[in-house]
């Protein structure tokens, strides 16, 4: 299974190991304010602050992606 921590909702995020409903939410509300996690590293850093276990880490790493999409408009120069 795995997760994209971009797009779930709380419930899917209960699925990770050692994440409670508190960190759940801190986890949504981190993700608004940034507007997205751009790497998997970037979430797994802020899981430590969270206090997340460490005997957790290598299960969430496996089940948890981070997928964004780039924005599709491109701006051209024509010099």
């Amino acid at each position: 299974m795995e997760l994209d921590v971009n797009q779930a909702d709380q419930d899917a995020l209960l699925l990770l190991p050692g994440i409670n409903r508190k960190e759940a939410e801190e986890i949504i509300a981190e993700r608004s304010k940034r507007g997205r996690f751009l790497s998997l590293a970037e979430f797994m850093d802020f899981l430590v602050r969270l206090g997340v276990p460490p005997h957790h880490y290598a299960v969430i790493e496996k089940k948890a992606i981070v997928r964004y999409e780039a924005a599709l408009s491109a701006r051209v120069i024509d010099f």
